[in-house]
């Protein structure tokens, strides 16, 4: 109580003094240093309404967009990291082990596609080519079931692998963050702004992307023909955002 009426004399008037109190607690949780990012973007939020004129500054846009980033990643069930190092982190606890290679490329395949199903033998023929089809599907059969392994391991929240009428598919029900499909979202709101001439928020969005492109797709799985393809598109669009 003393933090907030230090300074707020009781002759002002209640809008200011209203005004005054939100300034005081406001510089009292920034004094605290709390690392909780949910509390800076609540911040943020407080700021731009109120003070509109912020939201033309590109610092404070970009500051606000990197904050909402983050909080949607760390609310997510599982977050995924293609840029660079390849991982996967379930319920905030991160992979370290996998029981094959061939598992954790093949959840990596299923995740970058993870709005699609697919069918098992396109699985079979991707990954076990020149297989006979019996030996693919056990390999698959035991893929997958390292995959749940691992992800059961590590305390995951959801059944992440669906399969139905003989095709696989990711949990829709699962939230899932994905540093891919950010830098895709920034890529195409960056061309959208084009249309409308609107440059400060085109290089907002540019910049956004920069800062999802940590590496190149999966650096470490560099003889996969699958990754290789994705590796080059997205290096080539990263490119054109510098």
């Amino acid at each position: 109580s003393t933090l907030l009426t230090e300074g707020i004399g009781n002759n002002m008037p209640l809008s200011q003094r209203i005004s005054a109190a939100k300034h005081a607690v406001q510089t009292f949780m920034h004094q605290l240093h709390l690392p909780d990012i949910h509390h800076k973007a609540a911040l943020f939020s407080h700021r731009r309404d109120q003070h509109p004129e912020l939201s033309r500054s590109d610092g404070f846009r970009q500051s606000v967009q990197g904050v909402h980033s983050a909080t949607v990643a760390a609310q997510a069930d599982l977050q995924v990291y293609f840029f660079g190092h390849y991982h996967v982190v379930p319920n905030n606890q991160c992979i370290d082990k996998w029981c094959s290679h061939k598992a954790k490329l093949l959840f990596a395949y299923m995740l970058l596609n993870r709005k699609h199903v697919i069918c098992r033998d396109v699985l079979m023929d991707k990954f076990w080519p020149n297989t006979q089809a019996s030996s693919a599907r056990d390999s698959l059969n035991v893929a997958i079931h390292a995959i749940r392994q691992a992800l059961l391991n590590a305390g995951a929240k959801h059944n992440y692998l669906i399969f139905k009428e003989e095709c696989y598919s990711i949990n829709p029900e699962a939230l899932i963050w994905i540093d891919v499909e950010e830098f895709m979202q920034h890529w195409q709101q960056s061309h959208k702004g084009e249309a409308r001439i609107n440059m400060p928020e085109i290089i907002q969005e540019l910049e956004s992307a920069r800062r999802l492109y940590t590496a190149d797709f999966m650096e470490e799985d560099l003889y996969d023909d699958w990754a290789s393809m994705e590796r080059e598109n997205l290096r080539e669009m990263y490119l054109a955002t510098l």
